[in-house]
């Protein structure tokens, strides 16, 4: 009975030891093979990419490996240096392993994106794989944006900004913006090929629409003002009065007035005078108006003027002018005047002809604008040119007034002098 026991030990305890033996030998073998090929890292990532301070990130790594992975670590990088970290194995999905960290950030001040360098290990081998955070609240250097949406953050460009050249760019040195130039020469300019301009749009009801103009002394106001009819006005803030008006109903033109009721009207109803002063190379003229009409004070002073000598005879020049009467077409009236190739006929009225150009607008081009998807109407010019004749000045019709009076004193002597020698003759027959 005993041998029987002795037996069954020994034949349990050999077959103990072919199982652990076995297990040994499979140990052994895997360890000696033949070394293992580098981890495979299919996919990494950050979430979420953008994280501010104190908030977490997590890392994530999927590892695909023959060998028995031995570590997952990480180097996320901050602004004082970085940490050192160790990924922890969540799960294996069909023979691929899961790493995660989830790591707290640091306060930060510095304009950096930062880096996340993971590396798996087997037995033999390493692989690296480099991922990147950022932190929103700080700024962003310029060499760091990429193509996409930005959810939030400030970005800072340490020098000149270009976007699509010459669409739109920021000369840093000089503090200037171009849009359509990447030379620009003042603190905005816009150049355009076929229409250049800038749009301030204010689509609420009752709503203002302007630019407002300000130095260290005063400020003005250019905009249209629905209290106004939406009319264009020029508004003095530093005096807070209304300078000048363009009506939106008829495009009358209004200075000192906001309800201009003709073309151009020009009001200074606190003074006498000043009202209107024109002045070119050759003198000043001021307009006068008054109850009894208007007059035209222009400069005279003897300061101005030389070789002084008496007046030229004018009579006969003004006698001679041709005048016709004539109907003006545009407006049908009837008047009486000059018309301008009949004084060319004349050499001593030459000097009164002008020759006037000016563009008149014959049509419209329709170019559509890619920036509002509209369509614009632009004008078609065409250069036109009139003959005009000016007014004969108010010396010369006076001067000529005096020739008449001079000599119709002259007549009035000789009349004077044969009433008297009548009269004597009278006398003479009747005695």
């Amino acid at each position: 009975m005993e041998k029987k026991y002795v037996f069954v030990s020994l034949i349990l305890g050999i077959f103990v030891l072919s199982i652990v033996g076995s297990f040994i030998v499979t140990k052994l073998t895997g360890y000696f093979a033949s070394p293992c090929s580098k981890p495979t890292i299919i996919s990494g990532k950050v979430y979420p990419e953008k994280v501010s301070p104190g908030q977490f990130l997590t890392v994530t790594v999927e590892v695909e490996d023959k060998c028995r992975i031995e570590e997952v670590t990480g180097k996320i990088y901050h602004e004082k240096g970085w940490d050192d970290v160790i990924l922890e194995r969540k799960y294996i999905k069909s023979k691929k392993s899961i790493y995660e960290i989830d790591w707290k950030s640091h306060d930060g001040v510095n304009m950096e994106w930062y880096d996340i360098i993971v590396q798996v290990k087997n037995k033999d081998k390493k692989s690296e794989i480099k991922l990147k955070y950022q932190d929103p609240t700080v700024n962003h250097s310029a060499s760091e944006v990429t193509a996409g949406t930005f959810d939030s953050g400030n970005f800072v460009f340490q020098g000149n900004l270009t976007v699509d050249s010459p669409d739109f760019h920021v000369d840093a040195t000089n503090g200037r913006v171009g849009i359509g130039t990447i030379t620009p020469s003042n603190n905005l300019d816009v150049v355009g090929t076929t229409i250049s301009r800038i749009s301030v749009n204010s689509t609420g009801a009752n709503s203002y629409a302007g630019i407002e103009l300000v130095n260290d002394a005063r400020g003005w106001l250019i905009q249209t003002q629905s209290d106004l009819a939406d009319s264009l006005i020029i508004y003095d803030e530093t005096s807070t009065k209304i300078r000048m008006t363009i009506d939106s109903t008829d495009g009358n033109v209004g200075i000192g007035t906001i309800t201009p009721g003709s073309r151009l009207e020009v009001e200074n109803i606190s003074v006498a005078n000043d009202v209107l002063l024109l002045q070119d190379n050759s003198g000043t003229c001021e307009a006068q108006p008054a109850t009894d009409g208007l007059t035209w004070s222009c400069s005279s002073d003897i300061s101005l003027k030389e070789n002084i000598t008496e007046p030229t005879s004018y009579l006969d020049y003004v006698v001679g002018i041709p005048l016709f009467d004539y109907t003006v077409k545009k407006t049908g009236e009837r008047v009486t005047g000059w018309i301008a190739q009949e004084m060319l006929k004349h050499p001593e009225y030459e000097n009164l002809v002008t020759n006037n150009t000016y563009q008149d607008t014959i049509g419209y081009d329709e170019v559509f604008n890619n920036e509002t998807n509209q369509i614009d109407k632009i004008p078609i010019l065409e250069t036109k040119s009139e003959l005009a004749v000016s007014e004969i000045s108010q010396p010369i019709l006076i001067k000529s007034i005096q020739e008449l009076s001079q000599k119709n004193d002259e007549l009035e002597s000789r009349i004077d002098s044969l009433e008297t020698r009548i009269t004597e003759l009278e006398k003479l027959l009747g005695g």
